[in-house]
């Protein structure tokens, strides 16, 4: 199980949201991964949304795409490229 604390009106799209301005990236050129409930606001925000393949399906629905179940360490850089049709990251 998941526990977890939050300042009220924080959440990931919103710190996204500001990371972005500071780097001058618009949203819609950013991704988010995730796998939980919390990253639900993430997704809602950016351009690309992925789905850990271990992620609930309700998570898997709300992502733009979802990424295989992986049971190897270190599996998802290995992925990467091939979610986003890239030669190399």
């Amino acid at each position: 199980h998941d526990f977890e604390l939050t300042a009220g009106g924080a959440d990931k799209g919103r710190a996204l949201a500001v990371i972005a301005a500071q780097y001058g990236v618009p949203l819609d050129q950013c991704a988010a991964v995730g796998d939980s409930e919390n990253d639900l606001s993430a997704f809602r925000v950016v351009g690309t949304s992925i789905a850990m393949g271990n992620a609930p399906e309700h998570v898997k629905a709300a992502a733009a795409r979802a990424a295989p179940r992986l049971l190897i360490p270190r599996a998802p850089p290995r992925f990467l490229p091939v979610l986003f049709k890239l030669e190399c990251l």
